[in-house]
């Protein structure tokens, strides 16, 4: 599942106040997907900004 960038920089902002471990759990997603994130907000591929 491809998250839209508004939704990962929403996601993302929780690691401020939580661990990778933490915020993945709350979204069924892997820590690692997060660091991956982290590191490229836009998903690839994307057609549009936000």
């Amino acid at each position: 599942m491809t998250y839209p960038a508004h939704i990962r920089k929403k996601i993302l902002a929780e690691l401020e106040d939580s661990t990778y471990r933490e915020v993945a759990a709350r979204h069924r997603i892997s820590p690692n997907t997060l660091a991956t994130w982290k590191k490229q907000p836009q998903p690839k591929g994307s057609r549009r900004s936000t």
